[in-house]
């Protein structure tokens, strides 16, 4: 919108306190696009003269010509004609600088499950945003900050923004379906690096199930761009194997028998008993038709525990039948060995107290059993004859 104005222009001319007029002079009327405008803009400056003459502006603009003032400041334009009896006029404009608009987002990178956080900073009077969306999504989006002053320059800047996806975490446990006690190894892909929450072990590390029943184990996974995802898997853990039995003694010749009872674990079982040999694992649970002596079960489940138990049938035989036999195993305690001595050929098998076998051989009238780099604690020799079994604890110091 252009303005209209008169402008009279006394000159004044004193000397002392003397003063004369100038002539008399016809005031012209000025056309203006805005006494304030924002460096960079456009002006018009439109005089006219009532006496029709031509119109010459200083500061190099002309007349109803749009110019762009080059700086920022007030500045004073002046008009006259080529007419005397035309007034010349005089108009101030206020050249206006934009604000300085300085828009922020951090690094300019988000998760999709936060909120987009925008800064604004400058020396606007007032800041807006668009779009106002600040939950856009995955992808690359841009916003718009315009500051503005008071008198009505604005400025627009823009920020881009990504905003990353969450890890998809899929988590697994191998096996799935384990006995308290055994070994299972967690491992979860789908980001850089894992945290499995309330538990001592690390991704891809074995681990040992300590807690019977179906547990849930929770993961954090954190991602390249710093987002994290979570997931969760459930193992079930079975109740370590359990063998009991009741062993009935030998009392006529190769009758006596162990009935056993498996618990525990998971079915279906497989059993080896050693009176038969060792590593077939094709026996039935219980057995009979025994001669008096010791015998080792162990008992398999079907994801891999196990469980090992010695039982001892008593013979009630007529003591003359080995009255002429004698087994000894000695020194006992031992720090290093163990000799057995009995005549004629024997086998022998050592036990942990837990019922594992930790070594087994052949002997004749004498065999030393080296027990030197086992561990302190108790052990069980379990010997074997043609005419007789036994079993001895056996104590390494």
């Amino acid at each position: 919108m252009k303005t209209r104005f008169t402008l009279f222009t006394l000159l004044f001319f004193g000397v002392g306190f003397n003063t004369s007029f100038a002539q008399d002079c016809t005031p012209m009327e000025l056309d203006v696009s805005g006494y304030s405008i924002c460096i960079g803009d456009e002006i018009t400056l439109d005089a006219t003269a009532e006496s029709g003459a031509p119109i010459i502006w200083d500061g190099g603009i002309f007349d109803g010509v749009p110019f762009t003032p080059a700086e920022v400041g007030t500045f004073t334009y002046t008009a006259t004609s080529v007419d005397d009896s035309d007034c010349p006029l005089s108009i101030d404009i206020d050249v206006l600088p934009y604000p300085t608009v300085i828009p922020g987002a951090g690094d300019e990178n988000f998760c999709e499950d936060e909120a987009i956080v925008l800064s604004a900073a400058g020396d606007a009077d007032e800041y807006s945003w668009d779009p106002l969306d600040f939950s856009p999504g995955v992808g690359t989006h841009t916003y718009t900050l315009t500051g503005s002053y008071d008198i009505g320059c604005t400025t627009s800047e823009t920020i881009e923004i990504t905003v990353h996806p969450t890890p998809e975490i899929t988590p697994t446990v191998t096996p799935t379906l384990t006995c308290l006690g055994q070994d299972v190894v967690f491992t979860a892909v789908g980001a850089d690096t894992f945290v499995w929450e309330g538990v001592e072990f690390e991704d891809g590390e074995p681990y040992t199930t300590t807690t019977p029943g179906t547990t849930t184990y929770f993961v954090s996974g954190t991602g390249i761009n710093g987002c994290v995802g979570f997931a969760s898997i459930d193992l079930e853990v079975a109740d370590a194997i359990e063998i009991t039995g009741t062993a009935t003694d030998e009392i006529a010749g190769d009758d006596g028998s162990v009935d056993i009872t498996i618990t525990g674990g998971v079915p279906a079982y497989t059993v080896d008993w050693d009176n038969d040999g060792t590593g077939d694992f094709d026996d039935p649970a219980s057995i009979a038709g025994l001669a008096g002596g010791t015998y080792t079960i162990i008992v398999q489940g079907s994801v891999g525990c196990a469980d090992t138990a010695i039982f001892t049938v008593n013979s009630q035989l007529s003591v003359k039948t080995f009255e002429n036999t004698t087994i000894k195993a000695y020194p006992n305690p031992t720090v290093n060995t163990v000799n057995i001595t009995l005549s004629g050929n024997f086998s022998y098998t050592l036990l942990t107290a837990k019922g594992d076998i930790v070594l087994s051989g052949m002997g004749y009238n004498k065999e030393t059993v080296n027990m030197e780099s086992f561990a302190k604690g108790v052990y069980y020799l379990d010997i074997k004859s043609d005419i007789e079994n036994t079993t001895i604890q056996v104590i390494k110091n």
